[in-house]
């Protein structure tokens, strides 16, 4: 009978034969027979985990008379265990060893390569046992830990030699958050961008470069206040100075890259990923708009933004493993032959999602039967869970609430009384009188407000008192469904404007007055000044400051009747008089038509809705409930905005009703949101494989996607008719098993809550 077999070893063995193990003493330094062998060693385990943990394994020394006698291997344990024990068949701290095998092809197949660590001895009456545990050589990532951090000098900011680069004890701190108003709110970048990266094209050209790629180095966030006013008189296209051309916020490809490129104590035995490796992983993944399935070929991409992180002080795998894990990456460590057929140890990084673009894989096992038949199984036992409860499909940040810029018109916080601007009775108002004065005398001529709450305040207009409360209507109007998107409360304003001046700075507070020969143009009440021209009124740049706890500001010269304003051009020479309010029809006869001078101040308030960010459940989560989380993110993203009732609004760029937006997050937050829902909206599906041999064919990051032969479709969403892209569980753990007289492989998917975890 004619005929034939076509092999193909892309998929696992059904059954294997014992795989030869042996454990050897490792020294890189020597080129010519860098591998001693342990012949009195045997490996007892090894564990290969996700996550920054190294590998480990575990091994026992075999100690028998007969094999002292004949070979002279120790077979007590005052031979081994001891600090101090020395010779060819003993392992010390610290020595370096590596656990090979071999491939059908000859070629070395390791399984481990580390430090020895932990000796352990016990003794009973029957036996006695000397055993000891190693760590994979990763654990030399963790020798130092992250101080300092590397800077690039402020007048060469594009000097991308590294000659500008300056080792500094700073903290290691990424987009550093802050309390500030306009650009500078809620994060401040403080990388070079792309194009000022330090170069390292392959060659090492300075202290710390590892060939990895081109990388970031820190930089004073301020100076993107100079790009900012370059950048009015320059244009882009001619080669001029445009905005993030000198400072640049943090996105996770980029930390990864700096704190990469610097000097390790793991450098001398670990393969770090290149920085073009970084780029291409490093990106969310988000369904298009108006799309409610996942497809990768459909998906958009967008870089993922840090929030404030300070990575000072802490070793460099717990940092790699919480900054990507946040934005649902993951980390592991491999060993396997580098190009000279020895033992190196790399960093994996990969995505958990529907993204991954590695085939999933298959473990087969055949149908019910009395015995396991190992021509059409892989597996002898298994364990699974799915864990539908862990599911969170549904995110909302917490962002800052929106920040505005307006001007509002303010009104005395007192009532006037005629005479009050008169000897004696002004001596009462003075600064050096206030120390046992009532509240009322304290805030008398001095406390100028727009009773944002109707506490009350004084009518200047009618000469009365009223409660009537400031109408923020024209800065926070109605949401859609017509519900108002404020509360009256207090809302006290920001020292910090969000407009800038021509240097980019910045502008603070101002309080302005209104003195004219024609009586001012006011409304009763305080009010949003809308559409009020720059004539007639006059800057008071000092005595003065804002209310820390309402909206409005606090006189603070020595005598409210001598409020100098240093401005030549205000009657009386540049002084304020009580008189203006106490007794405005001859105090300002010849102004204001003996009208009280009117007070605006322009500043920033807080509104009290947040920027509406979230990520929706899908249709691919399999379940039927919500399960929502709120991430706090008040510290990073912001929308600020200047209002058209500005005294600033043209000087911000500002035309007609519509404010100006200087700072708008919502994109980069809602690409937080998505990345957030991407990596916990599917079920972990723990437990367990065992494959009754050694196999490295299932690595960690890979996916399963069936039980062969029982038709068992692992996948853990659900929609695929909608074009879903499908998500299977994932290898979390590897144990090889090389105790009692066997060999074994256990593949852990997702989580280990299906099985006990190895006590060691």
């Amino acid at each position: 009978m004619a005929g034939s077999f076509d092999l193909d070893n892309s998929l696992p063995p059904l059954a294997s034969d014992a795989l030869p193990v042996g454990v050897f003493r490792y020294d890189s330094e020597n080129s010519d027979q860098p591998f001693s062998l342990l012949p009195n060693v045997r490996c007892l385990r090894i564990d290969v985990r996700e996550g920054c943990e190294p590998p480990c394994a575990r091994f026992e020394y075999i100690m028998d008379d007969s094999l002292a006698l004949n070979f002279g291997w120790p077979s007590q344990f005052e031979q081994l265990w001891p600090i101090d024990a020395q010779g060819d068949y003993v392992v010390a701290a610290d020595d370096r060893l590596v656990v090979m095998g071999q491939n059908p092809d000859g070629s070395p197949l390791y399984l481990f390569d580390g430090f020895a660590q932990i000796p352990q001895v016990d003794i009973c009456p029957a036996q006695q046992r000397v055993s000891f545990a190693a760590v994979g050589v990763a654990a030399r990532a963790y020798d130092d830990v992250i101080t300092g951090r590397v800077q690039r000098h402020a007048g060469s900011p594009s000097d991308t030699s590294g000659a500008s680069d300056v080792a500094v004890d700073l903290p290691c701190r990424f987009n550093p958050a802050d309390t500030w108003v306009s650009g500078r709110g809620g994060f401040l970048g403080n990388s070079t961008p792309p194009a000022n990266y330090t170069r390292d094209e392959g060659n090492i050209l300075i202290e710390g470069g590892k060939g990895l790629g081109d990388f970031p180095v820190f930089i004073d966030p301020l100076l993107s206040e100079r790009e900012d006013a370059d950048s009015e008189d320059e244009d882009p296209s001619e080669g001029g100075t445009d905005a993030g051309d000198l400072v640049a916020p943090w996105y996770i490809s980029d930390a990864l890259k700096y704190l990469i490129s610097q000097p390790n104590g793991g450098d001398d035995y670990l393969d770090w990923p290149t920085f073009s490796q970084l780029d291409a992983l490093l990106q969310a993944l988000y369904p298009p708009p108006g799309s409610n399935t996942f497809n990768p070929e459909t998906a958009i991409a967008a870089n993922i933004m840090i929030r404030d992180f300070d990575a000072t002080n802490r070793p460099l795998p717990d940092v790699v493993a919480e900054l990507l894990g946040y934005a649902g990456f993951l980390v592991t460590w491999q060993t396997a032959a580098d190009a000279n057929g020895l033992p190196q140890t790399n960093l994996k990084i990969y995505r958990r999602d529907a993204a991954a673009t590695q085939a999933p894989k298959v473990v087969y096992l055949d149908q019910a039967r009395n015995t396991v038949n190992p021509a059409t199984s892989n597996v002898t036992s298994l364990h699974l869970a799915r864990d539908c409860n862990a599911i969170v499909n549904e995110w909302s940040l917490e962002t800052a609430q929106r920040q505005v810029e307006i001007t509002v018109i303010l009104a005395p916080l007192y009532q006037p009384q005629a005479g009050d601007e008169n000897a004696p009775a002004c001596d009462a108002f003075k600064q050096s009188n206030l120390t046992s004065a009532t509240q009322t005398t304290r805030r008398k001529y001095r406390w100028y407000g727009a009773d944002e709450c109707g506490d009350g305040h004084w009518n200047s207009v009618d000469s009365r008192w009223s409660t009537a409360a400031l109408d923020l209507s024209p800065v926070f109007p109605p949401q859609e469904d017509g519900s108002p998107s404020y509360v009256e409360r207090y809302r006290p304003g920001s020292d910090t404007l969000i407009t800038r001046d021509p240097q980019g700075r910045p502008l603070k507070a101002t309080l302005e007055i209104y003195l004219s020969s024609t009586s001012p143009d006011t409304n009763p009440d305080p009010y949003i000044a809308e559409g009020q021209t720059a004539a007639a009124w006059y800057t008071i740049p000092n005595g003065w400051q804002l209310l820390d706890d309402r909206l409005g500001i606090q006189v603070t010269a020595p005598d409210p009747n001598q409020w100098s304003t240093g401005n030549p051009r205000i009657p009386g020479g540049g002084d304020i008089r009580i008189g203006w309010w106490s007794n405005p029809s001859a105090a300002l006869a010849d102004w204001n038509g003996g009208q009280p001078p009117v007070l605006r101040l322009t500043t920033v308030i807080e509104g009290d809705l947040q920027m509406g960010i979230s990520a929706n459940k899908r249709t691919a989560s399999p379940t039927r409930f919500t399960r929502s989380r709120t991430a706090d993110c008040r510290d990073h993203f912001h929308l600020d905005s200047v209002d058209p009732s500005s005294a600033y609004f043209s000087q911000a760029g500002g035309s007609g009703s519509t404010p100006v937006v200087v700072r708008d997050d919502r994109e980069v937050a809602q690409t937080h949101a998505n990345q957030l829902r991407a990596a916990h909206e599917m079920p972990p599906l723990a437990g367990s494989f065992t494959i009754p041999y050694v196999t490295t064919y299932y690595q960690i990051g890979d996916r399963i996607a069936a039980v062969q032969g029982r038709n068992v479709n692992l996948q853990t969403n659900i929609a695929a008719n909608q074009g879903e892209s499908p998500v299977y569980p994932w290898v979390v753990g590897i144990s090889w098993d090389f105790s009692g007289e066997r060999q074994r492989t256990v593949l852990y998917v997702t989580d280990r809550r299906a099985e006990v975890r190895n006590p060691w």
